[in-house]
């Protein structure tokens, strides 16, 4: 018994054994395969059948990996049931006879050396009918007798000239969602329909089939359908069945309604295979009895009641598509994806019309945001600088993930622009030539753009301008000696929050206040700096600000009097708090210092 091989060949990632077998005689110019196995003491048979131990000496012989090579061979669990990837299959849904291969992908391995053309995983489910990579349609290769149905290169030599003919067999033919699904649960794991769970793909397959078949044409037998009619059945149901069990309801009465019958048990039977005991279709054959015992004349009596809550879902989601003018299958995921609506894509909270409003205003804010580009001509500048924009949280994009790249409101970025136009004055000063635009500041004076629109925003610079023949913020000029002046705002030292309630005296919801009248802004540190604390206060800010505003507790201070004395004093002058801190207990620094 021959225990190294003179010549030897891998497997390839997803080749089953009994490819890897074929290919290896070949190579050693064995006549047949079990002329092989004879002198490597094989068992062919139970190489077929994927039987461990046999597998294992193969992948010793021919110095392939154990765990793909099973994985990739269909074991035999019964006469009934077998096992392809981790997923069960009924034994007649694997190939065998018709044993079938994509001719692109044997024409692309070179027919030359015959060793090279091999066998797929993905070729062996009955359901899959088209090659993935290529979208062209598999093709049986010739037959003889059951002796050679699993020696695919002998097989191809039965027909002369079918090798030469291969460019001739390759039909293109599209991959369907059907298809797709199948391979993913295959090859991942994951159900094709999340509501259905994990059931055989060739039982959804048949399901698919008698459901396509059911809304086109109504009664009748699916198998007496033509190959072709067959799998537009198979992708029909499938489209339905993969929206959930709302739709199967709606399109099952539907097609009540159109064919003018009823469920009998007749079409139960012929619909969900014939068998005693169906434990692999259970689930689909209570489904269907559901529909039989719940039919009422042309219509199911409890499609108003029972899926209320998908359906409201579907319509909405139906129409929001049509309000955008995309693909329902997008909204539906770009929702998902989104977090608005879970994976099943139904809520569970109880106010559905709220959260479809929510839903409707997300895909507006999609179909009619802007793009980073589209966004930097509105605001009248480059790309890099209105991304600097966004980075110091100048601007937000939309918070989505259905595009790979930021998304803007177009709302948002007008709204920043006219916001920045309102602390900029109209009017053009007569010396142009003590101005700069905010491009030209930034490289003369090292800053950065939003460094200076923080500025505008904050009443620093307020001598800035807007240029009348310039669009944007490319339009707007600031006064170099006030801007160099206010620059050191970002180095200088800073006052956290807490230590500047205890100095002003005021409570941290007072300070917040005052930030956003921009009497006490807060300024990002700049990137390289070491990091600051959140909210902390420049000194500078703090100087300008106390040279405009008093607090009891500073002015205090100042006087070198007891707080209680100086709170005495502005009672008794009747002195308010200023107008411009809008009722917070600030007062003018000229009124509360001539006490």
């Amino acid at each position: 018994m021959i225990t190294v091989l003179p010549l030897k060949t891998s497997a390839r990632a997803d080749e089953p054994g009994f490819s890897l077998l074929a290919r290896n005689s070949t190579i050693n110019a064995s006549t047949t395969t079990e002329e092989f196995c004879t002198a490597t003491g094989l068992s062919k048979a139970m190489v077929c059948a994927g039987q461990q131990a046999e597998l294992s000496r193969l992948a010793e012989l021919t110095g392939s990996d154990l765990s793909s090579l099973t994985q990739n061979s269909p074991e035999q669990l019964s006469r009934k049931y077998s096992r392809l990837h981790g997923q069960q299959f009924l034994t007649r849904s694997i190939r065998k006879q018709d044993l079938a291969i994509c001719p692109v992908c044997w024409l692309e391995s070179g027919m030359t050396d015959k060793s090279q053309p091999h066998l797929r995983l993905n070729w062996l489910p009955r359901p899959i009918k088209t090659c993935s990579m290529h979208n062209v349609a598999l093709i049986p290769l010739p037959y003889a007798d059951y002796t050679s149905c699993y020696d695919h290169i002998m097989r191809a030599g039965f027909e002369r000239g079918w090798i030469d003919r291969l460019p001739q067999h390759a039909r293109p033919m599209r991959h369907s969602a059907f298809e797709r699904a199948a391979i993913c649960q295959i090859e991942n794991g994951k159900p094709m329909c999340n509501w259905i769970g994990d059931v055989q793909i060739d039982v959804v397959e048949r399901w698919c089939l008698g459901l396509g078949h059911f809304v086109k044409w109504g009664a009748g037998h699916p198998d007496g359908l033509t190959r072709e009619q067959q799998r537009n059945a198979i992708n029909t149901g499938f489209a339905i069945t993969e929206q959930g069990v709302s739709s199967v309801y709606e399109a099952v009465d539907k097609a009540l309604c159109n064919h003018r019958l009823r469920l009998s048990k007749t079409w139960l039977h012929n619909w969900a295979l014939l068998s005693v005991k169906p434990e692999e279709r259970l689930f689909f054959r209570e489904l269907m009895r559901r529909l039989c015992a719940d039919q009422g004349h042309y219509c199911l009596n409890s499609i108003s009641q029972e899926v209320s809550v998908e359906r409201y879902v579907d319509a909405n989601i139906a129409a929001i598509a049509k309000a955008a003018n995309r693909h329902h299958s997008w909204v539906r995921m770009a929702l998902v994806r989104d977090g608005l609506l879970p994976d099943s894509g139904t809520p569970q909270q109880q106010n559905l019309k709220v959260q479809m409003q929510k839903c409707l205003a997300h895909i507006q804010d999609l179909v009619k945001s802007l793009d980073t580009t589209a966004a930097a001509k509105l605001l009248g500048m480059g790309t890099k600088g209105f991304e600097t924009l966004v980075n110091d949280n100048l601007l937000r994009p939309i918070r989505s993930t259905v595009h790979k790249k930021w998304r803007f409101r177009l709302e948002d970025v007008e709204d920043f622009l006219a916001r920045i136009h309102k602390h900029v004055a109209r009017n053009s000063p007569a010396g142009d030539a003590d101005y700069c635009s905010i491009h030209q500041a930034c490289f003369a004076y090292g800053c950065t753009t939003p460094q200076v629109i923080r500025l505008i925003l904050t009443n620093q610079l307020l001598r800035s301008y807007k240029h009348g023949t310039e669009v944007g913020i490319a339009g707007i000029r600031v006064l170099r000696s006030e801007l160099v002046a206010k620059l050191p705002i970002f180095t200088s030292d800073q006052i956290t929050p807490h230590d500047l309630t205890k100095q002003l005296g005021l409570e941290y919801a007072e300070l917040k206040q005052l930030n956003k009248l921009n009497l006490l802004p807060c300024y990002p540190n700049p990137l390289g700096c070491r990091r600051r604390i959140r909210n902390s206060v420049s000194v500078i800010i703090i100087d300008q600000f106390l040279g405009r505003f008093q607090t009891v507790r500073s002015g205090a201070n100042v006087l070198q009097i007891e707080e209680s004395d100086l709170q005495k004093r502005i009672n008794e002058a009747g002195i308010c708090p200023s107008p411009d801190a809008d009722g917070l207990p600030v007062y003018s620094t000229s009124e509360l210092l001539s006490l």
